[in-house]
């Protein structure tokens, strides 16, 4: 009797724990409960689709295929926009809906949002961020303050409301506005913007808007971007200082009535405004402080002294500075800053020059160019001012070791030259300088200009002597060295210093 009660409370408790399992599966199938995601586990794709805050984003990700993109390791940083932000962006553009806009054109977009590599807000400053977006454009990045609050603002449109979400390939940043598509170029930005009228007729006196409206140019073998940096003056300074026309300024700086010809003073005083290259202030830097002028001819001195960007600091502290509310602008092929005074050409005596032996325009075209190494073989065509015999050129890419993280690498198993063609420096006496390793001691030989110079000094980055030189025009000059042993050489920098 005892055996047959236990064997039914042994059934019953079976039972009710079937029935237990029962009721609670049949909740769950009402009622799944979801454990928390986290972010950092997500890919960007994963992390849009979750979020409905950004459905509108999530919708052109889908339309245009760019999710695909977002799935794969990276890493890469997304600005990403709000639905609102986005209902902003169509409102504006006089359309409703994502698909009332072509498929290509929000390829783009998604694009413009991209970053090549991921940034965290920590390390972001005024300037421009350390990759290019998906679109190889720069993004310019200010600090402003908004409310006695620090924020992060990008391309003078869209502030980050929310940093630094740690997703498995990168970084995503919450932005309120959408980033346009930057397409107007340097010029086309100053002359559509109408404070700058006055400079914007000099440059058309001088022939420059037909440099400045340009994207690519065929240069040596290759087809290549143009960047520029303009130190534009606005009307409202030219008109302070009793300067009300372009006829008016024409006057103050003109010399013999061409405007066209680079002896002529206005001439002279419109290319005082044109940098080559795109320098955002994250250019500007305590280790380079020349930066040449699109025709080469000069350049202006640029310091930074705790983030004041001076221009041609005189010897009585006299320098020009920015407004930087209206620098920083972005164009297609360069940038914008704004300057406080007319910035004339002074005849300021020679400065130090450090020339780094990668600052070259054709080499700056690559898409290595600051990213990753690169090896080329044609010693007589892949570069303008880089000429070489030897196995071969290795663009070297390695943080901290070289000036800009950038060197030269010549790799041979026997004898080798290397040649380098600087840009114009000015008249007047030097001691050359240069910052190279390899080679081997004694056995690097050094020619300027094609005259025997002994080398002082060698070493693993260190800066060896070249010695006193007086160069008695402004030109371009050759660096040349070569070894007739088994080896190898880095080069970072030549240095020009004033005696």
């Amino acid at each position: 009797m005892k055996t047959i009660n236990k064997s039914i409370r042994i059934i019953t408790f079976r039972v009710a724990l079937l029935v237990l399992f029962g009721f609670m599966l049949s909740q769950c199938k009402k009622d799944p409960m979801e454990l928390p995601k986290n972010a950092s586990d997500m890919v960007m794709t994963d992390y849009v689709y979750d979020n409905p805050e950004f459905s509108e984003f999530g919708l052109v990700l889908e339309y245009t295929g760019v999710e695909n993109l977002l799935r794969v390791r990276g890493p890469y940083t997304l600005f990403l926009p709000t639905n609102d932000a986005m209902k902003a962006f169509y409102a504006r553009n006089n359309k409703s809906s994502y698909l009332d806009f072509d498929k290509d054109f929000l390829t783009d977009l998604a694009y413009n949002h991209i970053l090549q590599g991921p940034v965290a807000a920590g390390i972001i400053g005024s300037g421009a961020l350390p990759y290019q977006n998906a679109l190889n454009d720069d993004v310019a990045s200010d600090l402003i303050v908004v409310n006695g609050k620090s924020e992060i603002e990008l391309n003078k449109q869209a502030t980050i409301i929310k940093r630094d979400i740690k997703v498995a390939n990168g970084y995503i940043h919450h932005v309120d506005n959408v980033l346009d598509i930057v397409t107007k170029t340097v010029y086309e930005v100053l002359k559509d913007d109408g404070g700058y009228t006055i400079f914007v007729a000099g440059l058309d006196e001088c022939g420059f808007n037909d440099t400045l409206v340009k994207l690519e140019i065929p240069f040596g073998n290759i087809i290549a971007r143009c960047y520029y940096t303009i130190l534009a003056v606005p009307d409202s300074l030219y008109n302070r200082e009793g300067v009300q026309d372009i006829n008016a300024l024409i006057a103050k700086y003109d010399t013999d009535g061409d405007h066209k010809s680079d002896t002529n003073g206005f001439f002279q005083y419109m290319e005082n405004h044109l940098l080559s290259g795109t320098n955002y202030f994250t250019k500007f830097n305590s280790k380079k402080t020349i930066y040449y002028l699109i025709t080469q001819n000069s350049y202006l001195q640029i310091i930074d002294e705790d983030r004041v960007y001076k221009v041609n600091k005189g010897t009585d502290d006299t320098y020009t500075e920015f407004y930087y509310e209206q620098s920083n602008v972005p164009a297609k092929n360069g940038c914008i800053h704004t300057v406080n005074s007319q910035l004339p050409v002074s005849n300021t005596k020679p400065v130090e020059v450090i020339f780094q032996v990668t600052d070259h325009f054709d080499m700056q075209q690559g898409e290595y160019y600051h990213k990753y190494y690169a090896r080329f073989y044609d010693g007589e065509n892949d570069f303008e001012g880089i000429k070489w015999d030897a196995d071969y050129l290795l663009y070297y890419h390695k943080k901290e070791i070289f000036l800009d993280d950038d060197g030269l690498n010549v790799i041979s198993s026997g004898y080798f030259w290397i040649e380098i063609t600087t840009p114009k420096i000015r008249k007047g006496a030097y001691n050359l300088s240069s910052n190279h390793f390899g080679g081997g001691d004694g056995s690097l030989n050094c020619y300027i200009d094609g005259v025997f110079y002994d080398l002082i000094g060698s070493g693993y980055n260190n800066e060896t002597s070249i010695g006193p030189i007086v160069f008695t025009e402004t030109k371009e000059h050759k660096i040349k060295y070569e070894s007739a042993v088994s080896t190898g050489l880095w080069w970072d920098w030549i240095k020009f210093k004033p005696i």
